[in-house]
């Protein structure tokens, strides 16, 4: 086939002036190389884009672009893409999206022409997959294929000689082309007017009679002054509305109906008739009066459903035209609103965006903060190096502030009782004992609000029984008292259980001297009011809140039946003798009762008080836990609590500061995000 003369191009048809080009890059560059067809809006990212793109996606995307066959060759981007449309190489869809036709269609445009070249779809550098032709002299070391040109780092183009002038001859020719074929369609419109499909105003029965009367008065008003049915001239050239003062409709009073819908309708029919030449289904071009400038507008439509929304935008996507408006690349403008919504519709915003499947998380709030910080055990320093480090990964905020935080955390603490003593065993030094004690009422019934939150139980019938354990050990310079709660449920395998601390005496050795001087009265007061007063479950917004009736005002709201709390004490021998008065029962006392020696050696005497193995039988499931949970909760108390607040010196301050720390792990709101958190430790994670 006779070889195509690139300078006789222009003068050509579309289709010769590509085969023209393309034939002259095959025939003179010095080299084979594989060029990307076409670019896209995301191959040149607005700088506001590249701020927020990995560095190393960056650098894929600046070395592809390299690649750029209209870039090489120098023709804008419209140009390019006319000319390829022109023999259907590519097409174009209504969001303006340029896609591949057929790959048969461009073997055949280049079997036609006799062009020595290749087409292929490939993923270079592991991005999304482009078209790539293969142009110029095959030598040697000519590549195969486009990703194995760019593995071996060969991106820019060979030397071809006045490919530029070339290039620049070809963009103005195809410039000419363009705005004649443009000229052309619009003259085919001619003042045909617009057909009903274009506006559609029969839902109006008065729509014409509106149209007739308004034409009707201008034609009489042209009779009356002798001119012709056209533009009126100006009576004033400082109207603020010239052009409807010379049309006739500037004094429209837009407060009367009629008037305000002839008015709609004439300027419907405006926006119809530009919207028929420009084939925008939604974007509308006017001037703005002050600033003389063209400037857009865009036609949004109210839904009476979000699946009317869907499938109406489906056909006429008017939200993209509104993003294609707000900047010519379309990322931009996408990143505009979606910023705008991000600021004013901070919730909706990330609604959306999970509901659609992009993963946006927002600010951790002081709840899921303050999960975080109890549950890791995380100390301040620790808190805020994640933060700094998180912060720098995605350049955002990432949780509220450690001042709000430690607010959460230390949200309705009970307030602890603080007692100093002096005391002096037999000849030795007299020590210094400090006590601390929170109220044991206050902080179960916290405990009990935290079980039924944490395991979503808000019916009182499922609870069936409510215990309250006591229990202490003392070691590691200190005797410390905490409580256990169990609550039986129905159908419940076990009961839900929690272990808390509410008191701490500093002392050398356990002495229950010192207890009875110290906290023993306390705990003995509090005890005696959650026996007297029954536990009342309600069920307050759809939350689990629980009241003794001693603190309740009004016990008609009643409905449900109270639960009597049942106590029990639990511990090692030391402890259990102290609570039974046995103090240093080794060798005088009966380990079944309460009977000395001078009683039990007495043949046949009378039975004594039971010593409690009887009621500790009884209780099974009481009795497997009574040595680990106060071990346990012993040693926890005093890692996670005492090492962290050691520094303090005073007591109260002290005491302060500790019962604010273990605050949050009887929070029912803290505990409750905790328990959100989890997954099924096997298998992939899945979305809620």
């Amino acid at each position: 086939m006779e070889t195509i003369d690139a300078k006789a191009c222009p003068q050509d048809s579309p289709e010769l002036l590509l085969a023209g080009l393309l034939q002259y890059l095959s025939q003179n560059s010095l080299l084979s190389h594989w060029y990307r067809i076409w670019d896209r809006s995301d191959d040149y990212p607005a700088s506001e884009v590249r701020r927020l793109t990995n560095e190393d996606e960056l650098h894929k995307i600046d070395q592809l672009n390299k690649m750029s066959l209209q870039n090489f060759v120098g023709i804008e981007h419209d140009h390019w893409i006319w000319l390829l449309k022109s023999y259907k190489l590519v097409k174009e869809n209504t969001d303006g999206d340029i896609s591949f036709t057929t790959e048969d269609k461009w073997k055949e445009f280049l079997r036609e022409y006799d062009i020595d070249a290749e087409v292929e779809a490939a993923n270079c550098l592991r991005t999304n997959k482009r078209r790539y032709i293969r142009l110029g002299l095959k030598t040697d070391n000519w590549h195969e294929s486009a990703p194995l040109q760019a593995r071996k780092n060969k991106f820019s183009p060979p030397r071809c000689p006045n490919i530029g002038v070339i290039g620049r001859r070809l963009n103005k020719d195809l410039q000419f082309r363009i705005e004649e074929e443009r000229n052309d369609e619009e003259d085919d419109w001619g003042d045909t007017g617009i057909n009903d499909t274009d506006v559609d105003i029969s839902d109006d029965a008065n729509s014409n009679e509106c149209a007739d009367e308004c034409t009707d008065k201008y034609v009489a008003e042209c009779a009356d002054t002798g001119e012709a049915a056209t533009a009126k001239p100006c009576a004033s050239a400082h109207h603020p509305f010239p052009l409807l003062q010379c049309y006739g409709l500037a004094d429209l009073d837009l407060s009367d109906e009629t008037d305000c819908n002839r008015f709609k309708r004439i300027l419907g029919e405006m926006v119809a008739k530009q919207q028929q030449h420009t084939k925008e289904k939604n974007v509308v071009e006017y001037f703005q009066l002050a600033q003389n400038k063209s400037t857009t507008a865009v036609a949004v439509r109210p839904h009476k459903s979000d699946d009317a929304f869907q499938s109406y935008h489906r056909g006429n996507p008017y939200l993209k035209d509104a993003v294609r408006c707000l900047d010519k690349d379309v990322k931009v403008g996408a990143l505009r609103l979606s910023g705008n919504l991000a600021k004013h519709h901070k919730d909706e915003f990330i609604d959306a965006a999970n509901a659609s499947g992009v993963a946006v998380t927002g600010v951790l709030n002081a709840t899921e903060s303050a999960a975080l910080y109890t549950e890791a055990e995380l100390g301040d320093e620790q808190w805020n190096t994640i933060m700094r480090h998180l912060r720098n990964k995605f350049d955002a905020k990432i949780a509220c502030s450690l001042l709000d935080l430690k607010r959460k955390c230390y949200e309705g603490y009970t307030m602890p009782r603080v007692k100093v003593i002096y005391h002096r065993a037999g000849q030795k030094d007299e020590e210094k004992i400090k006590a601390e004690y929170q109220d044991i009422k206050a902080e179960f019934k916290k405990a009990v609000e935290t079980l039924l939150r944490v395991n979503r139980l808000k019916n009182r019938k499922q609870v069936k029984r409510i215990r309250l354990i006591i229990g202490g050990d003392h070691g590691q310079g200190a005797f410390r008292l905490g409580f256990r709660v169990l609550i039986d449920t129905e159908g419940g395998k076990s009961p839900m259980c929690k272990t808390i601390n509410i008191a701490t005496v500093y002392c050398k050795k356990e002495v229950g001297a010192i207890l009875e001087s110290t906290v023993i009265d306390w705990l003995a007061e509090d005890l005696k009011q959650i026996h007297d007063n029954p536990l009342h479950l309600l069920n307050l917004d759809g939350r689990a809140v629980c009241c003794f009736e001693c603190d309740m005002d009004n016990l008609d709201d009643v409905l449900l039946e109270p639960i009597q709390v049942e106590q029990l004490i639990a511990g090692d021998l030391a402890w259990e003798c102290f609570c039974l008065g046995k103090e240093g029962a080794a060798n005088s006392w009966c380990i079944y009762c309460m009977l000395g020696p001078q009683q039990w050696s007495i043949p046949n005497h009378d039975r004594g008080q039971d010593h409690g193995l009887e009621a500790i039988e009884n209780h099974p499931d009481l009795s497997l836990c009574i040595e680990e949970w106060v071990e346990q909760f012993h040693q926890t108390e005093r890692k996670k609590v005492e090492a962290k607040c050691k520094f303090e010196k005073d007591p109260e301050k002290h005491a302060q500061l500790a019962a604010r720390k273990r605050a949050g792990m009887n929070n029912a709101d803290i505990m409750a995000q905790c328990r959100d958190t989890k997954r099924p430790r096997r298998g992939p994670y899945k979305k809620r």
